[in-house]
């Protein structure tokens, strides 16, 4: 009897350790989830900002201003603005292979009234 009731002692124990280990790394689990969404949201919310600031350096571009003075103006390395250029033109090449084949009477004013 003495032995049984050891025996049952140290399963409830083991299942109690058991389970403090599960409910450890179910709530370590969960902390990097949310740490992931985290990555995930800022990595979202860079590219956001970097396809505004490069369109932002295309409009400037557009105006017949230099790289060199977009980066005076906004305080920017060459090299910076130079990489944003690229993605402004990278970005308007991929949007040009968006529209429709055959369209461009839409796109001009063609004929429509």
């Amino acid at each position: 009897m003495v032995v049984q009731s050891v025996r049952q002692e140290a399963r409830r124990r083991v299942r109690e350790a058991a389970a403090v280990r599960l409910r450890s790394l179910a709530e370590r689990e969960s902390r990097l989830n949310d740490l992931a969404v985290d990555v995930v949201t800022a990595v979202a919310a860079r590219d956001r900002a970097d396809v505004s600031a490069a369109e932002a350096v295309g409009l400037l571009l557009g105006e017949q201003v230099s790289v060199a003075e977009i980066g005076e103006r906004c305080g920017l390395s060459v090299k910076e603005v130079a990489r944003l250029k690229r993605v402004h033109l990278k970005a308007g090449a991929r949007g040009a292979s968006d529209e429709p084949l055959g369209d461009a009477s839409a796109s001009d004013g063609g004929d429509q009234p």
